[in-house]
């Protein structure tokens, strides 16, 4: 630090935000220090200026000369290193699964903003990092309002982009230029320069849904046409299981038992789902393949299911959410038996478990002591799966009937946040 010391750029203030800097990376296990220091540089120059990162060594390092070379020709060494304090303070409460709960607590919606961030986290993509942190530090404690709607925005975005494609399709590439900026678009990085405009909420919404539009799945029709027959399941677990929570958030069944609406639906226990409590609970932890993912195994199945085949097994419309050791303790049975146990794991109550057992028993099936412990351990599962009970047959076309249902609620919501044509009526 004794060089810092020296320059007179360099306050008391900053040089004690570099010794936290240094402390928390001196706090991590020793095998785990040097990726960690290079993904915040990764993160930190795509923050400061909207350089294109790389994560060789060699480079981080000149890179970082070269920036600190230029703050300090601009008087500007305080605005790079608060920067990179931003960078390390987001990574150590947001990007981090234990911290992350603890967050925003003078946020009304922190609860489903809080599902959002933790989502990205989950993505794995640190490219989101500098973009989530910038428009944090910009509006959070000015404007709550605002953060919270780039926030759904950047997040219906990226759900559209992810359940749309068979893999991350250059998203990566959008984010770079995001904070970049162009001749006739300004950059939403901090930039070193003392004129640096922001790109602004408006800015960020236009660019975010002008990318959809390049694209070409910026229409309802374009964009369902790519999502149905996406396999998302192996594409992007975390996208499909937002998708889900996401959909039957405060809605309802409607009166054929098998569609979902958010029109005139009421918020209950069954549906309050876009919440941190529910996005880390066990409750909703695994996807549940509903027809068996794999070919292999399947004659008690509709064939038809896996006529492309395993794109439609392993599309959003044949998944469900479930507790992870119900969801091995259900397996690849028929549909009949799924659905016999999946009413245990929707009771009410034990006596209402015990009667669904009994049912299971009448009708061959022996019940092991280890799933019943299961069922009286985690029942009454939420609407993910009580939806699914009045389903007689389990085919082809109800897996397309609820990918356009899922489709349809996704978009809708998608367009309250971006520049989308909504479905007309």
């Amino acid at each position: 630090m004794s060089a810092y010391s020296e320059n007179e750029q360099v306050s008391r203030h900053d040089i004690d935000l570099l010794d936290s800097i240094d402390k928390y990376i001196q706090s991590l296990p020793q095998k785990s220090r040097a990726k960690e220091s290079r993904d915040i540089v990764s993160s930190f120059v795509l923050y400061i200026e909207g350089i294109n990162p790389e994560e060789h060594l060699s480079w981080q390092r000149n890179k970082l000369i070269d920036l600190y070379n230029k703050a300090e020709q601009l008087n500007n060494i305080e605005v790079l290193i608060h920067s990179l304090k931003e960078i390390v303070d987001f990574r150590v409460d947001f990007w981090n699964e234990k911290n992350v709960v603890k967050q925003l607590e003078e946020l009304p919606e922190r609860d489903e903003v809080l599902v959002y961030l933790d989502y990205f986290r989950q993505l794995n993509s640190t490219l989101l990092i500098p973009i989530v942190t910038r428009i944090y530090n910009l509006y959070y404690f000015k404007n709550k309002k605002s953060f919270v709607k780039q926030i759904k925005a950047l997040m219906h975005f990226v759900v559209l982009w992810r359940l749309s494609h068979p893999n991350t399709a250059s998203i990566d590439k959008v984010f770079k230029n995001l904070m970049l900026g162009n001749n006739t678009r300004s950059a939403l990085c901090v930039g070193l320069g003392p004129k640096n405009k922001i790109l602004d909420e408006e800015g960020v919404i236009n660019f975010l849904s002008n990318e959809l539009r390049i694209k070409k799945i910026n229409t309802f029709d374009l964009w369902s046409n790519k999502f149905k027959g996406n396999s998302i399941y192996t594409v992007s677990k975390p996208t499909a299981r937002l998708a889900i929570l996401a959909c039957y958030h405060h809605s309802e069944i409607m009166i054929d038992q098998v569609t979902i609406s958010k029109t005139k639906a009421k918020l209950s226990d069954q549906n309050d789902l876009l919440n941190i409590t529910s996005w880390k609970s066990n409750r909703y932890k695994t996807l549940e393949h509903i027809a068996p993912q794999n070919m292999k195994n399947t004659n008690d199945w509709d064939q038809d299911i896996y006529s492309d085949g395993e794109a439609f097994s392993n599309s959003l419309g044949n998944l469900t959410l479930l507790p992870e050791a119900e969801n091995t303790a259900i397996g690849n049975n028929t549909w009949h038996v799924k659905k016999d146990y999946l009413k245990c794991f929707t009771a009410i109550n034990k006596d209402e478990i015990d009667i669904n057992i009994s049912k299971l028993k009448l009708n061959g099936l022996s019940v092991k002591k280890s799933t019943i412990d299961i069922m009286y351990g985690n029942y009454a599962l939420g609407l993910p799966v009580l939806s699914l009970l009045n389903i007689d047959v389990w085919d082809k076309n109800i897996i397309q009937n609820r990918q356009l249902n899922f489709a349809k609620l996704i978009w809708c919501q998608a367009c309250v946040y971006l520049n989308l044509q909504n479905i007309e009526n």
